[in-house]
């Protein structure tokens, strides 16, 4: 499976990127080499991108309905309350800017992505095409994973991460940054930070309303997704408005000197 996304990756940047007038991402690794990832030992990322000012990547996957806020671990976490993702549902990327970049993340709703199929070994089935796409973003790598066998009523454990904010006991390597948790239900989300060099984190998850029901289809809950990201550079200031700065300073200057 991870070899067959790993192709399809490779032929959506090189179509979609390179027709945008975006270049294709400095580096990429495919999460089967975690070790390829800095500073990364245990945590479980499916994907690596080093990107530079004007590089982007873009790739389909899957990820749950409602691995975002997942209803059952809402139920029983007196810390995180309703704001609990499942970690091993999610997809997680590592990514390292370079440079200052305004980054952009979107993500869609995604049809004909393929899945195993739980119920024939060795088969394929379509995911779902109808996501309720979110996600978070940290800055930093997660070094370590969680200790799932500390059981779900466990906040250092069970698998589950804050998403709006830094009340992950496990996480230590990372700090939130933002977060869109899809609140109407868009067929897609999409956010541009202003952020400087360094790495950072951000899964992508379902935000399915309402009570967790179980799927017999793998189909029922696992959803298809496209992710975009698009680092552009940091606008310089114009010439205009240099000049119109540095008048203000000189008269603001001359002001303090009593000369005006």
């Amino acid at each position: 499976m991870k070899s067959s996304i790993s192709r399809f990756v490779f032929a959506v940047l090189g179509f979609s990127l390179s027709t945008s007038g975006v270049s294709a991402a400095t580096v990429f690794v495919d999460a089967a080499d975690a070790s390829a990832i800095p500073g990364v030992n245990t945590f479980k990322y499916d994907h690596y991108f080093v990107l530079n000012p004007g590089e982007g990547a873009q790739w389909a996957s899957d990820t749950d309905a409602y691995s975002w806020d997942h209803p059952n671990l809402a139920s029983d976490d007196p810390t995180l309350g309703a704001q609990t993702g499942w970690v091993h549902l999610s997809r997680w990327v590592a990514v390292t800017l370079a440079q200052p970049v305004n980054l952009t993340i979107r993500i869609d709703q995604a049809a004909g992505v393929e899945i195993p199929d739980q119920n024939n070994p060795g088969e394929m089935i379509g995911a779902g095409a109808d996501l309720v796409p979110a996600f978070t973003l940290w800055s930093g790598l997660e070094a370590n994973a969680e200790d799932g066998s500390l059981g779900l009523a466990n906040p250092n454990g069970g698998h589950r991460f804050d998403n709006d904010g830094n009340q992950t006991s496990w996480i230590d390597d990372m700090v939130y940054v933002a977060h869109d948790g899809n609140a109407g239900n868009a067929p897609f989300v999409e956010m541009t930070l202003a952020l400087d060099a360094g790495s950072y984190t951000f899964n992508i998850a379902g935000s399915k309303e309402g009570a967790f029901v179980p799927g017999v289809v793998p189909g029922d809950l696992r959803k298809g997704f496209s992710a975009t990201l698009t680092a552009s550079a940091v606008p310089e200031p114009s010439s205009a408005l240099l000049v119109t700065l540095a008048a203000a300073g000189f008269v603001v200057r001359r002001s303090r000197s009593g000369k005006v």
